[in-house]
């Protein structure tokens, strides 16, 4: 059975897009059960201690890895794809964006919890935030991939598990 994506419907009102979230095999049963928890986010993340998402294929990639193979220890010693044997994960996740902060190159994001303030005087919150390719401050790098990072799990539906093997 495959996905029909013009099938879907998504509600324009939230924000409502379909992302790729690369994933380690063993964190599935994880993820299926309780979804995908940014409380478990790294505080050293470059954007913010959220959940990570792509709306290209090639950077999900880079974080689908075979068991034995991790993001931090490669195996494999392959940066950007796994290329030990065994099957990889990626979600297909419908996110709500709501009202996304743009991040700008001199963004430093990296410890905080919680989007930037829409409005500080207020405590009011963006929704998320997204990153798109531009030089980054931050890390003295290119960005190469669009990102889009969450802080709200209940704006997360992970709707389908793809497993699939590279050559």
């Amino acid at each position: 059975m495959g996905i029909r994506l013009d099938e879907m419907r998504l509600d324009g009102a939230t924000n409502e897009i379909l992302l790729w979230h690369g994933l380690h095999p063993d964190d599935v049963v994880h993820v299926a059960h309780n979804g995908l928890d940014d409380r478990f986010s790294d505080l050293k993340n470059f954007y913010g201690a959220g959940s990570y998402f792509t709306d290209q294929w090639c950077k999900a990639l880079q974080y689908s890895r075979a068991a034995g193979c991790s993001i931090r220890k490669k195996r494999c010693r392959n940066k950007f794809r796994c290329a030990c044997p065994g099957p990889k994960v990626a979600l297909l996740c419908r996110v709500l964006l709501g009202e996304p902060y743009m991040a700008k190159q001199s963004d430093n994001l990296k410890g905080q919890r919680h989007p930037p303030f829409r409005d500080a005087e207020n405590q009011i919150l963006y929704d998320s935030v997204i990153v798109e390719p531009q030089w980054m401050q931050c890390t003295q790098k290119q960005q190469q991939h669009r990102e889009f990072v969450l802080f709200d799990r209940r704006s997360i539906y992970p709707e389908h598990i793809v497993y699939f093997t590279c050559k």
